[in-house]
């Protein structure tokens, strides 16, 4: 099992889900499911990911969970990357843990 440093960055990517409900699913101790890209092609079924958010302050963890499913690739997330054909490699992860930032 390897673990895997995943980032967020507000000013570049939107979350694309509900991140109050969300995070506070992942308080109730329902682990929450989400796909994010990733730069390696290597990450496998079962190993940990982190999720860091970046950009604007609070900067940090605020996620861990574990991947479900296998890394797969598709149009790029970046709207200019997508246009010119580029892809992104993907993970599909279950989170037990999201921090929400807004309430600290």
């Amino acid at each position: 099992m390897t673990n895997w440093l995943l980032s967020w960055n507000e000013n570049k990517f939107d979350w694309g889900y509900d991140y109050e409900y969300d995070c506070e699913q992942a308080t109730k101790e329902t682990p929450v499911i989400l796909t994010w890209s990733c730069c390696s092609p290597k990450i496998q079924i079962g190993d940990e990911v982190f999720l860091i958010r970046l950009g604007k302050n609070p900067r940090g963890i605020i996620g861990h969970g574990v991947v479900t499913e296998d890394v797969f690739q598709e149009e790029h997330w970046d709207e200019e990357k997508a246009t010119q054909g580029k892809k992104a490699y993907y993970v599909e992860a279950e989170y037990g843990t999201l921090v929400n930032y807004r309430h600290l």
